[in-house]
């Protein structure tokens, strides 16, 4: 599934969404680093990892489905606007200091239908659903849907300047710009791309949206989740 550069990595067309870790350095603050104990509480969110020739990169994801994974959707593409072949992807789940939940390899990605225009992202749907060669034994997120709650609100993810540690907050705001697109204080690094935001829902968590880029001092979440809904059969 390698396709044509859209030309989406380049500063000038990506702007400030570049939260990969392959896009560059690490920001400064960020995400607080999660105790150990909390790593099998949230082994439904792992790393994204991308392999190839003489590179590597990392984004964050999250578990909706016992074979699914939703992540950014600029997740997909390496610095230069390529695709990320297929092949490359692996979802690394509960990762912790060299330890992780389960792993495996991707076998189909999917990008959110409208998260391209004229070869830039558009960060409501900015969003990729990916398929695993087979089923985690792992517990999916939910997804939250339409009706937003009243919080709290947490962020969770992987960082550059910790990548084997998962970072989280859970006292984060959600401002809603439009309907597909949320927007949060709570502040990440690159790596975290791809990270669940959720909502609290009773006595468990539900999936809002995922981290896509840096606005000033902004994080943008798309939460255009009918289409994930679709994919996965949750209606």
């Amino acid at each position: 599934m390698d396709g044509a550069g859209l030309g989406i990595w380049t500063k000038k067309k990506l702007g400030a969404a570049a939260l990969c870790l392959w896009a560059g350095a690490a920001g400064a603050g960020g995400l607080p680093a999660l105790p150990e104990e909390a790593h099998d509480v949230w082994a439904a969110v792992g790393r994204v990892n991308a392999v190839g020739f003489r590179t590597r990169g990392m984004c964050s994801g999250v578990l909706v489905a016992p074979d699914r994974v939703l992540t950014a959707g600029h997740c997909l593409f390496r610095e230069t606007g390529q695709r990320v072949a297929v092949g490359d992807l692996h979802f690394v789940a509960g990762w912790h200091r060299g330890h992780a939940r389960g792993d495996r390899r991707v076998v189909e990605a999917l990008l959110h239908p409208l998260a391209v225009e004229d070869g830039r992202i558009d960060p409501g749907h900015d969003l990729a659903l990916l398929r695993l060669e087979s089923a985690m034994d792992i517990a999916p997120l939910p997804l939250l849907g339409r009706d937003l709650v009243s919080g709290p609100y947490a962020v969770l993810g992987y960082q550059g300047s910790r990548p084997h540690v998962l970072g989280g907050r859970f006292d984060c705001d959600l401002e809603l710009r439009k309907f597909s697109l949320a927007m949060t204080r709570c502040a990440v690094e690159h790596g975290a791309s791809g990270g669940p935001m959720l909502g609290k829902v009773g006595d468990g968590w539900r999936v809002v949206g995922v981290v896509s880029a840096i606005a000033g001092d902004r994080t943008l979440v798309p939460r255009a989740l009918d289409w994930v809904a679709e994919e996965i059969g949750d209606r």
